[in-house]
């Protein structure tokens, strides 16, 4: 279930939303778990998820009457929260152990449905069809009947290939990029989550009085810093203040402690100034995307497209973001595309034989029938001209009616 529909959930049974407790439960972070991720230094095979366990299950309940307690009762929070897990677990209440043993899976809540094509008919099918037409549809004349199969199967199977080649690109091709941006955009807010709950968790060492704001700040832009995610573990934060000044850039140390109010790409025409636009943004909203260019990861060399989130941490009068890389798309698209069109592709070149076999075949069946046609005529005009040179009277009758009779018996009759 999505948070939204645990929170309808909640509201018809306790009364409350309580968004904010079902976007904890479902969080990527507990500090505890999340400092000793820090402390085995194993950045490389990070995977946000996780951490998510460690809140579904029936250990997590205090932590959250401590989290929550300054917002609901106890009550409250004990209703949302087995309401949250037994839902997502079919009535039952998972604890730790059940993660560790493998009993349950983690409930992530973005899985999507999904349909496969199915045939509409199979080959053996499609000829028989065919087949059964041109026999049941004579048609006169020697070209009558590949007319009529090219009319009824040929063109609707051109122009039924024209529009599926036409809304791979004008529909679906648009409705998968937008997609995934849309897919993308979100892992970029959550991954960033997760690097704000690291600072929060700093910023709770300071509030507490065992750290300074020098040291804590000192100790989240390290911790940061190092993090790294992707394919290729290249992927990376960066922190500047509201100046905005920069603060923390892995692959940019010169520009460290840099004035950026001015700041522009070189390979930006337009002029956009990135980190007063990323100031803007969170003054405006607290936080949202920007699209810019940027150097590719740690290649300084190569400038491409990106998008970026930002948000702000109003404590420390920080913004940090991360983003991704617009061509990363593109080409998973481009990969996609070219899949679509490769199957298509054997599919129409089926199609093509198909068709191509059952022209001749309906043109072989359109001669077989011309042929039985003109014999039954020829028999039809032999029996004629026998019965009417013959030197006797004939008749012919059908159920007491006078079909036919010769020249002969008309004569013999006056």
């Amino acid at each position: 279930m999505r948070t939204s529909e645990h929170a309808d959930r909640t509201e018809k049974l306790v009364g409350i939303r309580a968004e904010d407790i079902h976007k904890w439960i479902d969080g990527f972070f507990d500090f505890e778990g999340f400092e000793d991720f820090l402390k085995s230094e194993n950045y490389t095979k990070y995977d946000p998820y996780d951490h998510r366990k460690f809140r579904h299950c029936a250990e997590a309940l205090d932590e959250a009457y401590e989290f929550f307690k300054d917002k609901y009762s106890k009550e409250q929070i004990k209703a949302v929260f087995e309401s949250h897990l037994k839902d997502d677990y079919n009535g039952y209440l998972p604890k730790r152990e059940d993660f560790e043993n493998g009993t349950f899976t983690v409930q992530y809540h973005d899985s999507e449905g999904s349909t496969a094509a199915e045939a509409i008919l199979s080959e053996t099918e499609l000829s028989e069809y065919f087949k059964g037409k041109s026999y049941l549809h004579k048609k006169k004349g020697k070209d009558k009947l590949t007319k009529g199969f090219q009319l009824k199967i040929l063109l609707p199977t051109i122009i039924g290939t024209v529009l599926f080649i036409s809304s791979v690109i004008l529909v679906i091709i648009p409705v998968l990029r937008t997609n995934m941006m849309d897919s993308k955009k979100e892992m970029i807010k959550e991954l960033t989550a997760s690097a704000i709950s690291l600072i929060e968790k700093n910023a709770s060492l300071e509030r507490n009085g065992v750290l300074s704001r020098e040291e804590a700040q000192k100790k989240a832009v390290t911790e940061i810093e190092a993090m790294r995610y992707g394919s290729e573990n290249k992927d990376y934060f960066w922190i500047t203040d509201m100046h905005p000044r920069m603060i923390m850039h892995p692959y940019r140390q010169d520009l460290k402690g840099q004035d950026l109010s001015d700041y522009k790409d070189k390979e930006d025409k337009s002029g956009k100034r990135l980190f007063v636009e990323f100031v803007n943004v969170v003054k405006a909203q607290k936080e949202g995307y920007v699209e810019y260019l940027w150097q590719w990861k740690d290649d300084q060399t190569r400038v491409v497209p990106k998008l970026s989130f930002v948000k702000g941490i109003p404590e420390w009068g920080w913004i940090i973001g991360t983003g991704v890389y617009i061509n990363d798309v593109e080409e998973e698209i481009s990969a996609l595309t070219e899949n679509i069109l490769m199957i298509f592709s054997l599919i129409s070149a089926f199609l093509i034989i198909m068709m191509t076999y059952l022209i001749f075949q309906s043109r072989k069946i359109n001669n077989d029938l011309l042929k039985a046609e003109t014999g039954l005529i020829e028999a039809k005009d032999r029996y004629k001209a026998l019965v009417e040179a013959s030197g006797e009277g004939q008749i012919l009758e059908v159920e007491g009616v006078n079909i036919y009779s010769n020249f002969t018996l008309q004569k013999m009759l006056g």
